[in-house]
């Protein structure tokens, strides 16, 4: 789903029909009711004088308290603020807003993880959610919260009023951020993510929903033009640039919603399904530009039409319970013989991915005799280069002023606070690069840009970290978090990125036709700046490793 506003809609069909499914990002696990009716648990206890909390928290099922034991509990004269004194009138209201209070006071020398676990024991919210059918999702978001609030800790902020105001902007300020993967392990679940955070990730289904929106937010009334330095500005009066350089940000932003689109397409390895319904109001939506797209090009598409299914006939009940007469091992042997030939027919990949590439050719090689370094290997490896890209996906590049929050988020976000002052001091070394500094100077550029271009049957295809256009040709940078201490290391590092950087260069000339002048890799740690020699010698041996790969996994699946 492109954004995950319809998300609650979605939950409910699908426990409406009994479809098991799992969230796998961040930015929705915030908005499902659990962790909603949480949150408004921990608020209420936080801040006894926010009413609207606090009657959230008694009305959600940590508490049960029905309307009409709130109406009584008011008309009898009580409070909801528990730490006023007076005389409560008894019954389940009373009873609970005492143990709204006696969370209060723990919270004082209680850290924020501890608390939460601490409440959902308490008010027994995992064996509550055993009567509901998606219960291992609930335990699983649960304990998300209580890891989110353990690495918030790891901040420096103990306070159980920070962590719900970063959970608040975590929630309401995703589009400034690379949203974290979930990772679950139930099987045969339908996996729910929005499209920012399947970036990098295959499904062999992909099914595209929520593009029947017309358009995004309208602009902002005061617009800065990062190219001129000027400022426009709309209240009940506008300067007279504000028109010009709002229809600039509403291209911009059409552009952004066309690659968001192109993302979520690609997810898919085998079979992608496309939701193009729409209202009357959604003529301009992305579902009708696609269907519109689409017309004439049949061999491209199938319209799938929902039909209602019929209902069960008397014959079929008695006929299912009887033999077939041809149901013989032979028979069998022979479906199933059919079936994995079916199977391996429609798995074969039409895509290879850069990384893919790259990392294929390495691992027919003898692994490489370099020292381990702590963001090397394992999870905090993993999530230390994560955080890395993702502050530089959006700090701001002319300045870096928002530099600090970002990366305070981001560490926080990857579990990884302990490290900010390294993420910090390896974003500050990319911002201080000559390869930056020529990007801005060239007016032309884009991070986080997805390309793909066509190779024999199939397509390579990858994101870039920073793509600039120079008079004579374009050029790709990819940052790199490896800790390479000396010149042996920097040129192993190269002769691994070799492979990921002539994919790179060829999908975007493929898909483009332009030239592509220079591919680098700036190595943060320790500060050094390689570039591809021999660029269209890469090329080459990119596409065919790219031929290859496509080959060996189409023969693989047979």
């Amino acid at each position: 789903m492109p954004r995950r506003s319809g998300f609650d809609a979605l939950e409910i069909a699908f426990e409406d029909a009994d479809i098991p499914f799992r969230l796998e990002s961040a930015s929705l696990i915030y908005n499902t009711q659990e962790i909603r009716d949480l949150l408004n648990c921990l608020m209420a206890v936080d801040d006894p004088t926010h009413p609207v909390a606090v009657v959230a928290a008694l009305r959600s099922p940590a508490f049960a308290c029905s309307d009409t034991d709130l109406l009584t509990f008011v008309e009898a004269g009580g409070q909801f603020d528990y730490l006023t004194e007076n005389d409560s009138p008894g019954g389940r209201v009373t009873e609970s807003l005492a143990v709204l209070r006696e969370f209060h006071e723990q919270r004082k020398w209680t850290a924020p993880a501890a608390l939460i676990e601490q409440f959902v024991r308490a008010r027994r919210l995992r064996e509550l959610a055993l009567d509901e059918r998606q219960w291992r999702g609930r335990w699983t978001r649960y304990g998300f919260l209580i890891d989110r609030a353990r690495a918030f800790a790891a901040t420096g902020e103990g306070s159980l009023r920070a962590f719900l105001a970063w959970t608040d902007r975590q929630r309401e300020e995703q589009a400034r951020a690379r949203e974290t993967v979930v990772r679950e392990s139930d099987a045969g679940a339908v996996s729910v993510m929005t499209v920012h955070g399947a970036k990098g990730l295959e499904f062999p289904i992909v099914l595209l929903a929520g593009i029947n929106a017309t358009r995004g937010p309208s602009p902002d009334p005061v617009l800065f033009d990062r190219t001129t330095g000027r400022i426009e500005v709309k209240a009940e009066l506008q300067t007279l640039g504000y028109e010009e350089l709002a229809g600039f940000e509403k291209e911009r932003g059409e552009e952004e919603r066309v690659r968001l689109i192109y993302v979520a397409a690609t997810r898919a390895r085998d079979h992608l399904v496309v939701s193009l319904y729409r209202n009357k109001r959604g003529s301009a939506s992305a579902a009708a530009r696609i269907e519109e797209f689409m017309q004439g090009a049949d061999r491209l598409w199938q319209r799938l039409e929902p039909a209602a299914a019929p209902a069960p006939r008397a014959s079929d009940a008695a006929s299912a319970t009887a033999p077939l007469a041809d149901d013989t091992p032979e028979t069998r042997q022979h479906w199933k013989h059919q079936r994995r030939q079916l199977f391996a027919a429609r798995s074969r990949p039409i895509s290879a991915a850069a990384t893919r590439i790259a990392q294929d050719k390495q691992d027919e090689k003898l692994e490489q005799d370099i020292p381990d370094e702590p963001w090397r290997r394992g999870r905090a490896g993993t999530n230390f280069g994560r955080a890395v890209h993702a502050v530089l996906q959006v700090v701001d590049l002319h300045t870096g002023s928002d530099l600090d929050e970002n990366v305070r988020a981001q560490a926080a976000a990857e579990g990884v606070s302990a490290h900010a002052d390294q993420i910090s001091r390896l974003v500050r070394r990319a911002l201080q690069s000559s390869l930056v500094e020529r990007a801005l100077a060239s007016g032309r550029w884009w991070r986080e840009a997805p390309v793909a271009g066509p190779v024999g049957d199939g397509i390579v295809e990858g994101f870039i970290d920073l793509l600039f256009e120079e008079e004579d040709g374009f050029v790709i940078v990819d940052f790199k978090t490896d800790a390479v201490g000396s010149e042996e290391e920097v040129e192993q590092a190269m002769e691994r990125y070799r492979l990921q950087g002539g994919a790179y260069a060829l999908a975007l000339s493929k898909a483009a036709g332009v030239n592509v002048k220079e591919v680098s890799f700036l190595f943060l740690q320790p500060n050094l700046q390689k570039s591809v020699d021999n660029l269209p010698q890469a090329q080459d041996e990119a596409e065919g490793a790219a031929l290859a790969f496509l080959s060996r996994t189409a023969m693989a699946n047979l």
